[in-house]
């Protein structure tokens, strides 16, 4: 992810917009873990072209920490990883554990 990208999304409203490129809703994966399935992902945003999300994939964690399951955790998790800049996403694909990596380019 360019540097310029991860400076414009260093607000809560700026990165929520680029979430609203997708869409979903909670569930759990096939452990019983808390997840976001996502339902729809625009083909042309950064959700689909540089993080790798696909329609149907369960996103379970990031960097560790779990998604949770309300706008409220969104938020805290937000804050946990504002100013990271390697990112690991464990997404559960068609019943199997994947994990998504991307950086922030300095």
């Amino acid at each position: 992810v360019p540097d310029i990208l991860y400076r414009r999304y260093q607000s809560f409203d700026e990165t929520w917009t680029l979430v609203q490129e997708g869409g979903g809703e909670f569930t759990t994966s096939s452990k019983g873990e808390t997840a976001y399935q996502v339902n729809w992902v625009d083909d042309q945003s950064y959700l689909y072209s540089r993080i790798g999300l696909r329609k149907g994939d369960k996103v379970i964690s990031v960097n560790g920490q779990p998604i949770g399951t309300s706008l409220a955790a969104g938020k805290g998790l937000y804050e946990q990883l504002k100013g990271e800049r390697r990112f690991a996403v464990m997404i559960e694909r068609q019943g199997q554990p994947v994990v998504l990596s991307f950086y922030v380019d300095q």
